[in-house]
């Protein structure tokens, strides 16, 4: 995209803020993959403890992460099973869940 409005350095710099604020998401809910998808300007929650398609996605990361939480809740205490998540330094993100936490819940 060079010479367009998006390709500016601030707009690279908040980009990459962006992409931060959603590395200490991931890191505050292990239980979601969270992702900056800089082409929609917002940030998207994707929850590691279902199989249906649940999406949450936000502008800022403080309603994101309100919005994460809320839906953690509602799934109740069945979704509370540990899962590791490792986050590889070139952005990739790999996830096991922890071999002593027994079979995933029934959906």
């Amino acid at each position: 995209m060079t010479g367009t409005a998006d390709d500016s350095a601030p707009a690279r710099a908040r980009d990459a803020a962006c992409h931060q604020a959603a590395k200490e998401l991931r890191l505050q809910h292990p239980r979601w993959i969270v992702l900056w998808i800089s082409h929609t300007g917002r940030y998207h929650g994707y929850p590691l403890y279902t199989q249906r398609s649940v999406i949450q996605t936000a502008e800022q990361p403080a309603e994101l992460a309100a919005l994460m939480e809320q839906a953690d809740h509602a799934a109740g205490p069945a979704t509370s099973g540990p899962v590791s998540q490792m986050i590889t330094p070139n952005g990739r993100i790999h996830l096991r869940a922890d071999p002593q936490a027994g079979p995933p819940p029934r959906q």
